[in-house]
């Protein structure tokens, strides 16, 4: 196999439009599986995205999409060593979803029990787990520089 300059820039992009579109496609589908206020109150991942960050201070999880961002803009600039390290905090970010048993609806009373993950959550989840898992394969080759921050 070529490790040339341009194969790693090629193998870079790939892998940024591979988690990218994992996580776009996250957004199209439900990742968030509930029941609340004698309703099945599913959430889609867009939903989650956009109205997660009002409930940081309870659920930590939605900080891994800034954590995610990060560490795309990290591989993009051929770092990757720390765009793995923080490929790996926003995946333990994700899997802490895990833990969730209820979600309050705002602006309603209504709190939602966690039923269950749809495929949008575990798209998500691949594509942080395709960013760590590619970033890792890059920072090992034997040609990475190990100065590099």
């Amino acid at each position: 196999m070529d490790k040339s300059p341009e194969w790693h820039s090629r193998a870079t992009r790939m892998l940024l439009m591979l988690s990218m579109g994992l996580y776009i496609f996250a957004l199209t589908q439900y990742g968030l599986l509930g029941e609340g206020g004698g309703y099945r109150q599913d959430q889609m991942g867009w939903q989650l995205l956009v109205f997660g960050f009002f409930t940081i201070n309870e659920y930590p999880t939605w900080l891994a999409n800034p954590v995610l961002f990060t560490a795309w803009i990290l591989s993009f600039l051929v770092k990757h060593r720390p765009a793995a390290y923080f490929s790996v905090a926003s995946v333990l970010l994700m899997l802490s979803a895990l833990l969730i048993e209820t979600v309050d609806i705002d602006p309603t009373p209504v709190v939602m029990k966690v039923t269950g993950y749809g495929i949008g959550y575990y798209s998500w989840l691949a594509s942080a787990v395709t960013l760590l898992a590619g970033n890792t394969v890059f920072a090992l080759q034997p040609g990475h520089k190990r100065n590099n921050p």
